[in-house]
């Protein structure tokens, strides 16, 4: 009995903190890709998104990213019901469907799962700095043809379209927009 009191808690924190050294997030847009020389692109996780990384070979880190697809749609949500993009399918086969939910208004979700390569420089351990990158660029940016608009004034189902419908008079280019609308989603 004395064993399993000393075993047990040293394996939930061992595997608690490996699950913990794994997650990461995109510093910017990158291709998936299928082979670890980024020759074979499946589709583009977006900048800011967390991934789980598997490990390394060379300069590409393999990765997983967890998601939310809509029926039938070519895009995959980092969750169920908000429209804050983690991955762009290029390749259909390249998501593996977990299983499926219905969301509160009887929308079909699937909870998917994309594994692919990296290049590593596109991978950092904080969140924040990629925030606070996204927090600059639209202080910068998106108020030069008007005031600014409150990070809190719309939620984050409604600034992709808000970002989106003028980026192309602020001069942005998708990378910046997209880095952008993930700072207002998550500056609530």
């Amino acid at each position: 009995m004395r064993f399993i009191h000393t075993i047990l808690p040293l394996c939930l924190a061992s595997s608690l903190l490996w699950g913990a050294q794994g997650v990461a997030y995109l510093n910017q847009n990158v291709t998936l890709s299928a082979s670890s020389d980024g020759s074979k692109p499946t589709g583009e996780l977006i900048v800011a998104t967390s991934v789980r990384e598997l490990g390394t070979q060379g300069e590409f880190a393999e990765v997983e990213f967890l998601g939310y697809q809509p029926q039938g749609s070519q895009l995959v949500y980092e969750r169920m019901g908000v429209l804050m993009v983690g991955y762009e399918i290029i390749d259909p086969t390249s998501i593996q469907a977990i299983e499926e939910k219905k969301d509160e208004y009887g929308n079909v979700w699937v909870s998917t799962k994309a594994k692919g390569w990296i290049p590593k420089k596109a991978l950092t351990s904080e969140k924040k700095s990629v925030i606070t990158a996204g927090k600059n660029l639209f202080m910068e940016r998106c108020g030069s043809c008007h005031a600014l608009h409150s990070e809190d004034e719309f939620d984050a189902n409604v600034w992709p379209n808000i970002v989106e419908g003028m980026g192309e008079q602020a001069g942005l280019g998708k990378g910046e927009k997209d880095l952008i609308i993930k700072y207002l989603q998550n500056a609530r």
